[in-house]
């Protein structure tokens, strides 16, 4: 057998000295981001939910009296609160860039009705599929909105608002409940469903084909977050080889593709139209060390870049839940020392390479 040259050896040790240290520089180094702490209504809780393609803002805050309400903060004129449907608490989950806001909030009687929010009507009741709770979670930009509502009590389906013909039972393939989670500007839905033995599927759902179970009734456990207006699809899925949970994309001509980020627990949250996805890594405790959470950018060349190393000191830690067209991010700073979450944008402070 042919023995390799010292010069090809020192040549191959420095190819693979390079690909270590690219991986730590995206790993622990990679493109810079400004923090802006978007503040609070009064109280130390706050999480961002959505930023839109504008650099709008929504999530929710605590207030004065300890209960949540959602928010829209802007660049111009910094947080505001959108108020409740008449109860105590509302949530915010999403923006359309016509600066309409979509979200969950308590009514009178106690219950939690979906809303939508824009700043000429305020906060709209969307209703029920006729039980008492229902949540919006997601918005295009022609305002059809999806989530989920009670069709009876403990009977969740999933539902498509539309401003012309309201809102519209999606089903749920196999009869027990039914969640929609995103929708994109195509009206293509996503979401999941349960199955009889209470196992959630991800689905695909369009007006021509209707729903369809991405890993048909005998596949694993699965879950799918997000589209983008390409058909991209991220969620995650069970692998019984390792017993955890790992990102996938799925496309319909192509179908499931596991990301394959780590042999620990991974999910994918969120993707933009330039298949950059937003998710997170879970790790299990072993011997002293507590499990962790690290939270993620997976570029469109499938680069990954944690996002936790972008925290002000040791004591912090970053999630992220949304990102927009233009690379923009939202979560929350959490101060592990005292305890306290605060809502943030991740601006981009120089144009990075994401392709």
């Amino acid at each position: 057998m042919k023995r390799p040259k010292p010069r090809q050896i020192a040549l191959a040790a420095a190819v693979l000295v390079l690909a270590a240290a690219a991986g730590l520089y995206y790993w622990f180094g990679g493109p810079e981001y400004e923090i802006i702490d978007l503040g609070s209504l009064g109280g130390s809780y706050g999480v961002a939910t959505a930023v839109n393609n504008l650099g709008q803002v929504v999530g929710w805050s605590k207030i004065d009296d300890g209960n949540d309400h959602a928010f829209l903060w802007d660049a111009k004129n910094g947080i505001r609160g959108l108020g409740t449907l008449g109860g105590a608490n509302s949530f915010a989950w999403d923006i359309n860039d016509k600066g309409r806001v979509v979200g969950t909030s308590q009514t009178p009687d106690g219950s939690e009705h979906a809303f939508v929010w824009d700043p000429n009507s305020g906060m709209v009741d969307l209703g029920t599929l006729g039980g008492r709770k229902s949540e919006a979670l997601a918005i295009n930009n022609k305002s059809q909105i999806v989530g989920g509502a009670e069709a009876a009590p403990g009977e969740t389906h999933a539902f498509l608002w539309d401003p012309n013909a309201g809102m519209i039972d999606l089903g749920t393939l196999y009869g027990q409940r039914s969640l929609a989670k995103d929708i994109n500007q195509h009206g293509q839905v996503v979401g999941h469903v349960m199955l009889p033995n209470r196992k959630d599927h991800a689905f695909y759902w369009d007006k021509s084909g209707g729903m369809i179970d991405l890993v048909g009734p005998s596949g694993p456990s699965s879950h799918a977050a997000s589209i983008n207006d390409g058909g991209l699809v991220v969620g995650y899925i069970f692998r019984a080889a390792n017993n955890n949970y790992s990102a996938f994309l799925w496309k319909k001509d192509s179908g499931i593709t596991d990301l394959n980020l780590s042999k620990a627990e991974s999910y994918a949250d969120r993707v933009n139209d330039s298949g950059q996805v937003i998710g997170h890594l879970r790790t299990k405790g072993f011997l002293f060390f507590p499990p962790k959470k690290y939270f993620f950018l997976r570029t469109g060349s499938g680069r990954i870049i944690n996002l936790d190393r972008l925290a002000r000191s040791e004591l912090d830690r970053i999630e992220a839940n949304n990102i927009n067209n233009h690379d923009w991010i939202v979560g929350q700073l959490q101060d592990t020392k005292d305890n306290l979450y605060r809502p943030i944008l991740l601006r981009p402070a120089k144009k990075f390479r994401t392709k």
